[in-house]
Parts: C-alpha cells; sequence; structure tokens
C-alpha cells in the first residue's frame, strides 16, 4: 500500500492477511497534510508477483478557521459584518534520522484549501456563503435579519467537498429604538423580536 504524494512518515506499507479467508486490511499514513488529495494505491503480493495497483483518491481534513468576530461599530438593530483568521500551520516532528547523536527536524505545514464557507443560523435555512481563499475574509449579513436577537455564525475552510470543524462566534443585533410623541406619551418598541412594547408618560 503507496500513497502520492510521499508526506506520510512512511509512504509505503506492507499488510500481513489475517484469517482465512482474509479480512479487511487496515493501514494508517500518518503526518500528512491538512486538506490536501492523496492516491491511495493498493497492490497485493504473491510469490513475487505484484498486481495492478488499485488507486482511488481521498483529502484530508484541511485546518479550520482560527478567530471569528465581528467588525467594530458594524453591529446594527438590522445588520452586522463578520471577519476571520484563516486557519493555522500544523507543528510537528516529521522525518528523524540515526546519525551520532541521533537527529530530528521539524517541519511547519500550512493547511491546504481552496475556499471558505460561512453559514448563519437563526434564520430560516439560509445557504451558506462561499467565498474564495484569496478574497476578502469579511462578509456582511443584512437580509432577514431582526432586532434584539441572537445569531450564531460558522466558517469552515473547504478543500474540494471536505470541510473543516467549523468555527463559530454568537452575535446579538441591537433592539429597534423607535419614539412616538403623541400628546403627554411616547411609545418606545423595545424589541421586534418579542413584539413587546413599553409606554411612558412624560
Amino acid at each position: 500500500m503507496s500513497i502520492e504524494p510521499p508526506d506520510a512518515r512512511e509512504s509505503v506499507l506492507y499488510v500481513k492477511d489475517e484469517g482465512e479467508p482474509p479480512g479487511p486490511a487496515q493501514a494508517a499514513f500518518k503526518d500528512l497534510v491538512p486538506g490536501r488529495a492523496y492516491n491511495i494505491s493498493v497492490q497485493t503480493m504473491s510469490d513475487g508477483e505484484v498486481s495492478i495497483p488499485t488507486t482511488a483518491q481521498y483529502r484530508t481534513v484541511p485546518e479550520r478557521p482560527l478567530r471569528v468576530s465581528f467588525e467594530d461599530g458594524s453591529i446594527t438593530y438590522n445588520s452586522f459584518r463578520v471577519v476571520w483568521e484563516g486557519p493555522a500551520g500544523k507543528r510537528f516532528v516529521n522525518k528523524c534520522f540515526e546519525l551520532n547523536y541521533g537527529l530530528c527536524y521539524t517541519i511547519f505545514l500550512l493547511s491546504e484549501f481552496d475556499k471558505y464557507q460561512i453559514s448563519l443560523t437563526g434564520m430560516r435555512r439560509p445557504a451558506p456563503v462561499i467565498k474564495g481563499k484569496e478574497s476578502q475574509r469579511i462578509l456582511e449579513f443584512r437580509d432577514g435579519l431582526e432586532p434584539g436577537r441572537t445569531y450564531q455564525v460558522s466558517v469552515k475552510t473547504m478543500s474540494g467537498k471536505v470541510a473543516s470543524w467549523p468555527t463559530s462566534a454568537n452575535v446579538t443585533l441591537s433592539e429597534l429604538l423607535l419614539i412616538f410623541p403623541f400628546k403627554s406619551a411616547f411609545m418606545i418598541n423595545v424589541s421586534t423580536a418579542s413584539s413587546s412594547t413599553r409606554c411612558f408618560e412624560s
């Protein structure tokens, strides 16, 4: 069993058949690049004969965005702007060589992905928004939002059709204040989300 590109700690693995008849074989490739597409090839060996490889492509899960927040001053009663940071790299010891003292080196890999998926919960089945990797990491929501309501924004990275775990944050919109002077009283609509009103005598 082999993997291409050969990023794994061991990129060629040999797995013995076990049982009669032999059951499903398993092997683990470690230290792969997050979000990268890999071709896995499997061949059987018997008496020195090697079969034609069977190959399939799989992707590792990309790293998720680092942080989601909201632009200062952008939160109103019917809109807000969300900003996010790209994924962090992955740091690990990749290769070791046996020298006089033994030598290992550490590599720092950035996650591979091609787009972001931004979702808003709290509305009726809103379609996720897709933004390219190189586009500006900011997005404004303003359609169908209700004053005083709390929404959750989740951002994922996507490599092909494989999505990362989400990074999420909550935002609460400002309440809508409407003042209607009428004789000696005025009315303030505190929140349309709960359809509540209060009246005060002046």
